[in-house]
């Protein structure tokens, strides 16, 4: 009824956690994760190196199992914040057509997922679909700068369970 999870990627860091409340086939899954975007260390060629912040979602998900365990099917929604300061060199912002400068941006979303799993026993496939709508406003060497768009995720997985 428990799963926690620990994600190291170079520059973020992420944790996560889960409870479903289960009531025979069916489940009520509530989640929280909680990510790290750590500065580049100095000297590194990265032009977005003085870049920090962090965040949180939060999904909701209701599903039902086969009795067997041979395959789940999940549903529900999904949202969160991040917040992201630093600074960016001329390397990032060039393309853009922005001078370098200080970053100050947050991001919210708001979306849902959509998932299955098979297998047997200890080891499943899963399939996901993350579908959402992004806000993203902030500014950038002080020039105010706005995001408004909508993602759609797909992701797979082997999870092995014991």
């Amino acid at each position: 009824s428990n799963e926690a999870g620990l994600t190291y990627l170079g520059r973020s860091v992420r944790l996560d956690g889960r409870h479903a409340f289960e009531s025979g086939k069916t489940a009520l899954s509530v989640g929280l994760g909680a990510n790290l975007v750590l500065p580049a260390r100095q000297g590194g060629d990265d032009g977005a190196k003085g870049v920090y912040g962090g965040g949180f979602d939060l999904p909701i998900l209701f599903g039902v199992t086969s009795r067997a365990d041979v395959y789940s099917l999940w549903v529900g929604p999904r949202g969160g914040v991040e917040v992201l300061r630093g600074h960016l060199d001329d390397a990032v912002v060039s393309g853009a057509g922005l001078t370098p400068g200080d970053l100050d941006a947050t991001h919210a979303f708001v979306g849902a997922v959509l998932g299955a799993r098979a297998g047997f026993r200890h080891v499943h496939a899963a399939i996901e679909l993350n579908a959402a709508y992004h806000h993203a406003s902030g500014t950038i060497a002080g020039e105010a700068a706005t995001l408004e768009q909508v993602t759609i995720t797909p992701s797979g997985g082997l999870t092995l369970s014991f």
